[in-house]
């Protein structure tokens, strides 16, 4: 038996039924939105902050090595040659190379490193990393970057002279003044304190 039409047309829900359904699901993505949002955003900053650990922890292990190239130096008596140490690639003083390490390279192309890559560049003799998450990465002058927007941030390190004024230089000194080497920051950053 057939159903007559104005039945079959009752089982439908109303217009009215279909615009609160709508209505609830808007809200539904509203509230399930702003309670995701501020997580979203911490999780960014805990990438950010697990970044700069990772960074920091690198570069600390570097000064160690260093330090350690220049005690063994000053065992086998030849203290007066850590000068040789100023202009070498820091991470070759780490125990291994980091994996997002691309090496030594000559006028690099930053556009094609990936953000999160250490290089060491062969013409300045500095070792740089590419900021990956860098929202709260500030230079010391208080600007994002002098250079442009299109400009990765980025941490440059050397491994420079420090001693008295007159022996700072490129040789050995020539007055028995005391001269070691320390890696330096190119130029001064901020990042998350």
């Amino acid at each position: 038996m057939a159903t007559p039409a104005r039945a079959r047309g009752s089982l439908r829900p109303s217009h009215r039924a279909r615009g609160f359904f709508v209505l609830k699901l808007v809200i539904s993505v509203i509230v399930i939105g702003a309670i995701a949002l501020p997580i979203f955003e911490r999780l960014r900053y805990y990438q950010e902050v697990a970044e700069k650990a990772y960074v920091d922890y690198a570069i600390n292990g570097m000064r160690s090595g260093l330090r350690l190239r220049i005690a063994a130096m000053m065992l086998e008596g030849r203290g007066r040659e850590a000068y040789r140490l100023a202009g070498q690639n820091p991470i070759d003083w780490l125990e291994r190379h980091p994996d997002n390490y691309a090496g030594e390279l000559i006028r690099p192309d930053r556009d094609t490193l990936q953000p999160g890559t250490w290089y060491f560049d062969l013409e300045t003799r500095r070792l740089v990393y590419l900021v990956k998450h860098g929202e709260h990465f500030r230079y010391g002058d208080g600007s994002e970057d002098s250079r442009g927007s299109g400009v990765a941030k980025m941490i440059e390190l050397q491994a420079r002279l420090v001693g008295p004024p007159q022996a700072e230089g490129s040789g050995p000194p020539d007055n028995g003044a005391s001269v070691t080497v320390a890696l330096q920051k190119h130029r001064a950053y901020e990042w998350i304190r």
